[in-house]
Formats: C-alpha cells, structure tokens, sequence
C-alpha cells in the first residue's frame, strides 16, 4: 500500500533511484542504458566534450555503466536522428581476444532475434579502431534491482513479465539460439514502475502498469548449428571466454545440466533459470541465497528447490506448482517448451485450468495446498471467551490466549495441546509468534501498573525468557517485525512501542501515541507497521525514523480489527461495520455499522476475505467486487480470527471458548 503523504518528509528520491538503473547486480555490465528523467530532450542534449571514444556516426551524450569487459554510452546516432546505448569494448580486453569472441556471439545470436521483448542491434564494428555495438536504447530498469528497492512484486506483474519474456525465449528457440544467462538483471521492464513517481513504494501496488519486457545480453547465447559458434565452443579458449564471469552463466539462476558443461544448455536450460527468476521476482531473493559460488551450485545440481510458498504464502498453489516444475533438476521434467510456460502462466492470470507438464493439472484454487486439506475441528480450549489466536509462520502451532487467564499451544494439524505455557497472569489480550516460530509473546490485562507488560516464551520448554515492562497502561496488541529484531506493543493508553530482541538491556522506543488507544496491530512492510485504534483511524508508523506517517479513517467507528492483503494492496477494517481500502485510496464499505465485526482476514490470495463478530455469523466477501458472496450461522460470537496459509480455511475463536477449524471458503461456487 503506497505510503501515506508527510508534508515534513524531505524530498523524494524514487526519480533519482531509478535513473540509470541499467547497473547491473551480476558480475557482467548489461548492454542498455536507462534513466527515467530528462530535463532536455535527447535531441537538444550536447554531446560530451572530450569523450574517452569516438565513434563514427554517434555523439557521446553520457556513460551509463562500467565494467570489466567494457563501457556503456548513450549516444545520439546521425542520420537517424534517435537515442541508442553503445557498448565498447575495453582495448585491453580487445588485444586478449576473448572479448571479441563474446562480441561476436552476440552479433551472430542478435541477428537472428528480431523481437519486441529482445534488445534490438542496430549497427556493429567490431574490425575497427574502436570495436562497439550500437542498440536500443532501452527507459527502463532492470528487475533485480526494481526487487531491490522495492521488495517482492506483486504477484500478477511478476507472472506477466515472465509470460514476455517466454514469449521472447519461444521466438529465440525457434530461431535456434539458446541464451544461457535469464536472470533478473538481464531483463529490462520500460517504462520503470518509479518513473514520475515521488516516493518508493515499498511493495509496489498491486494497480502498477505491467510495462514491456526487454531481454539483455545475448553475449553468452548458443546459436545451434551455427559452425562458428561450435568451435568458439569446443576451443581451448572457452575459459577465457567465460573468465568475466567465472562460469558461462551466473551461479544463482544457472541450470545443473549448464553448471556441468555450458554445451549441455537448450532451451529447457532457460526455462529453468526464467523459474529462478520468477521465484526471486516473488521472493525476494534466489532460490538458494546465500553460500558461495561453489555452494550454490552444488545446490542446484543436487538440492530440490524450496517451494516459493514456503517463503511468500500468499503465492496460490497453481503459480508454485508452475515454478516447482520449472526448476526440477532434470530437463525432461521441466516444461519443454518457452510457449508452454507462457500457455500455463496465462491461464493462472485468467483462472482457468493450469495444465503442467505430463497432462497434470496443477490446483485450481487460488489458495488451495495441494498437499493436504485439512477437515474442520473443534478444540474445547479454554473455559472462558477465547480472546488472543497467532499461527506460527509455516502454519505448525496454534497458539490461543483466554479471559481464564490461560496461554496454550496446540499442534495445528491434529488440535493436540503442546507443551503448557507458565507464568502468565490476567485475562489475555494478545499472542504473538517469533517469525522463526521458537518464542511466542503474550500481555494480559493487569490493575498495577508495575504487573503490567509482555511475557516472552520459549515455545520449546513453555518457560519465561523475558519479560518487557515500563508501560503506563495494558498493552491491547503486539506484533514481531517481519524479519525477527523487534517487539512492538500498541497499548490501552495509545502510546506505540518498540523493543529490541537482540539487546535486553536497550530501553524501549517510543513511536508516539495513537489517539484513544490501540487495539489491533499489524505489519504493513519490513520498515511499517499499522496501528488501528478507537479513533476509527488505522495509523502508518516509520519504523526506521520512528515516527508516524500519516492516517487513515474508516467509518467503522473504533477499529477493532484491521488486516492487509500485500499482493493486491489491500486495507481491511472492522469495527461496527467493515470496509476495504485499495492502492487507490478509495474505500468501500461493505458490512452497514448494524454488524458488529471483531475479526476479519484476507483468504485465497486476497481475493476473499471472511469476518465474524457478535452476531454469530461468518460471512464470505469477494474483495474484487466488494460484496458479501456467503454467510454461515453460528451458534456462538467470533472473538478472533487466523486464516491458514493457502487455503480457504481460517481458524477461529469464539466465545463460548472453543477454537475451531472451518470447513474451506470458496469463491467458484459464486
């Protein structure tokens, strides 16, 4: 969800982040130049004055990128009057061969591409005093570091960029040319998602222009058949070929038929690195992150790649069944052809049947676990009103908190009680795991301010570790940070705190005050956090600067529950009444303030949401049309609410102190 505006925040950099991001995050310069903002049209821009090149036909405008094998310029092409990027090559590297070769792969593999999501070659002199390539010159950046500024893409952009650049690889396999390093930095999106914009998004909304793909660097492809490219092949010089790189591909996105001889690569090779691409687009990161180059690649000649599920559960099944597939170790268990990825890719989009490699069909529902469905249950957990739910990260334990005064764990999958928690005191008003899932916070309500605090538990012995205290009134909700350094409490008296894991001894901080109290708390992105209060305003907090950055108000009265959906940029709150707020900023309500709602939560991938409260009923809403599609009876209150990663089935708390496991929510049926 975009950032709400601070007439105190300092000058935005988005504009200026994006120029030239062209870098690369690989070991090898890219071959296009980008940059969002031009204050003088290319046309009217002056040449460089002594530039370190001449080349014929071109006026150097500017560098763009640097590395070992060469440099890369915007220039101005006479004659045509239009804007390319010109790749030279350094002299030294020049006089040692290697680079030439490299050059002239790419000539050959370039002519035979002749595609709207490949670069386009425009002119080469590789005989001449200064060896180049003149190309497209491409507005944009590239998706590695698009990922790096912004965080994991929205699900629909980063499946559409990948059906464009199947499509691309489709056109390159035909033609006979095999393009051995698909990586994120490799693929250019025009325009960049941050031109004009004024601040980075973090994550970008799910509402961003897909954009055009463009395909960088054929400096490494294997043009079949071709004689030439046979013997630079098989030649004794092939390591010098490579030696830029170290390995004729890059280890992070290399398939392992490629990491054990670059002649083995086809085009199943590439498909396999375009599913490491996807996978880090969702992700965040590589498939295997972290290690050296040697590790990594044993790992993906031996290792079966985690499930992106596992890291984003959010990704509905079909899409990690779809990338599962791609990154198999054997090429015959992949898809076998660029056109099929994007068949099945586009058919995700649309909903529709996905068919997978074999004739399977991957799982229709958005958020199904295609391993198991688990049946409803229903756990007697506590004597009193069920008050306080959390689910660990993978989904394992249950944790529950009631007005009895008791914190209890529960195995997710069978509903048997795990090891008991001690020493906690109070009616519960709040659990909270640890995203490693080995502690679990807990605060209850006390009368003494010096009772008053957050128990923190080892979820291995049930025992106290810690116990965070200095609080001026009880604390209503807590929440870890995504990745794990931080504790923070939203309180009674609606001051807004953060503690530190890593150091007991560091006081806490205090962010500021939400006006009349907190009660609910959850995570917006790494560096936000959303508090809702009975204000009836949800509250976006900079967890960097430590200050608030702004509010929303929902007509809802005061917000009792509030749940963000991050692929699709969605806000619910719930309170007397419910409403959405998407990246547009528009709100609609969709339960009239007669229907008293205390929890509400995102399911199937946000394209549904449930919500129940003090009428005992749990209603169904399609949160793409805004309408309650199913209402369920029930014979007690909803109090709380966990929905189950990728399913349709949310946990639920209820007063008559039972906790149970609904059967799946579906929309396909409406």
């Amino acid at each position: 969800m975009p950032d709400l505006p601070d007439p105190s925040a300092p000058p935005s950099s988005a504009d200026e982040a994006s120029k030239d991001s062209s870098a690369p995050s690989g070991t090898r310069q890219s071959i296009v130049g980008a940059s969002t903002s031009n204050s003088v049209s290319d046309s009217k821009a002056k040449p460089l004055e002594n530039p370190e090149y001449n080349i014929p036909g071109h006026d150097i405008l500017k560098e763009l990128n640097r590395g070992g094998m060469g440099a890369v310029y915007k220039a101005r092409q006479h004659g045509f009057n239009r804007t390319v990027a010109v790749k030279v090559i350094l002299p030294e590297r020049l006089k040692a061969g290697e680079a030439t070769k490299r050059f002239a792969r790419e000539v050959r593999a370039a002519a035979l591409v002749q595609h709207p999501n490949f670069v386009t070659v425009f002119q080469t002199d590789l005989s001449g005093p200064v060896a180049f390539l003149t190309m497209e010159y491409v507005d944009g950046i590239d998706l590695s570091r698009l990922v790096k500024m912004t965080g994991p893409l929205p699900i629909q952009l980063a499946v559409s960029f990948i059906i464009q650049a199947a499509d691309a690889l489709q056109h390159a396999s035909d033609k006979g040319v095999i393009h051995r390093d698909i990586k994120p930095s490799n693929l250019m999106v025009t325009p960049s998602p941050l031109k004009g914009l004024k601040e980075i998004p973090k994550p970008l909304p799910a509402t961003t222009a897909v954009g055009t793909i463009k395909i960088l660097d054929l400096g490494l492809a294997r043009v079949l058949g071709d004689g030439q490219d046979e013997e630079d092949e098989g030649s004794e010089e092939l390591g010098e070929l490579t030696q830029a790189g170290e390995f004729l591909g890059t280890p992070d996105y290399m398939a392992p038929e490629q990491a054990e001889n670059p002649r083995n690569a086809d085009t199943r090779s590439d498909l396999y690195s375009l599913g490491a691409t996807l996978f880090y687009l969702l992700a965040g990161h590589p498939v295997f992150a972290g290690g050296t180059i040697v590790q990594k690649l044993r790992k993906h000649l031996t290792t079966p790649a985690p499930q992106v599920s596992s890291v984003r559960p959010d990704v509905p099944a079909a899409l990690s069944q779809i990338i599962d597939r791609l990154l198999r170790k054997k090429p015959q268990d992949r898809f076998q052809k660029p056109a099929e990825l994007a068949e099945a890719l586009r058919a995700f989009l649309q909903g529709k049947a996905v068919q997978l490699p074999g004739g399977e069909a991957a799982s229709k529902s958005a958020g199904a676990n295609p391993t198991k469905v688990l049946p409803p249950m229903v756990i007697r957990a506590h004597v009193a009103q069920v008050s306080a739910m959390a689910l660990s990260a993978d989904g394992k334990l249950l944790a529950t908190g009631g007005l009895d005064e008791a914190v209890k764990v529960w195995d997710a999958e069978t509903g048997r009680p795990k090891r008991p928690i001690s020493g906690n005191e109070g009616a519960v008003n709040c659990i909270a795991f640890h995203p490693d899932g080995n502690l679990l916070a807990g605060a209850s309500s006390r009368l003494f301010q010096d009772d008053m605090g957050i128990h923190l538990w080892d979820i291995s012995t049930g025992k106290e570790v810690r116990k965070f205290t200095g609080f001026h009134a009880n604390v209503q909700a807590i929440r870890f940070d995504s990745k794990g350094r931080f504790l923070l409490a939203g309180c009674e008296d609606g001051e807004v705190r953060q503690f530190s894991l890593g150091d007991p001894s560091a006081p806490s901080k205090l962010l500021g005050k939400h006006p009349g109290g907190v009660l609910a708390i959850t995570s917006l992105a790494s560096n936000r956090l959303l508090t809702a209060g009975g204000d009836g305003n949800v509250m976006v907090w900079d967890l960097d600067k430590g200050i608030p950055r702004g509010k929303i108000l929902f007509q809802v009265g005061p917000v009792r529950t509030v749940s963000i959906d991050r692929n699709r940029n969605l806000l619910l709150a719930g309170g007397q009444g419910l409403a959405l707020r998407d990246g547009q900023a528009n709100t609609t309500p969709i339960l009239e303030p007669r229907i008293p709602v205390r929890a509400a939560r995102f399911i199937l991938a946000g394209t549904a949401a449930v919500a129940g409260g003090d009428d005992r009923q749990i209603r169904l809403i399609d949160t793409t049309h805004c309408v309650v599609v199913e209402e369920r009876p029930l014979d007690s209150a909803v109090t709380t609410m966990e929905p189950i990663p990728q399913t349709g089935s949310p946990w639920v708390g209820f007063a008559d102190g039972t906790v149970r496991r609904l059967d799946p929510f579906s929309l396909q049926s409406h």
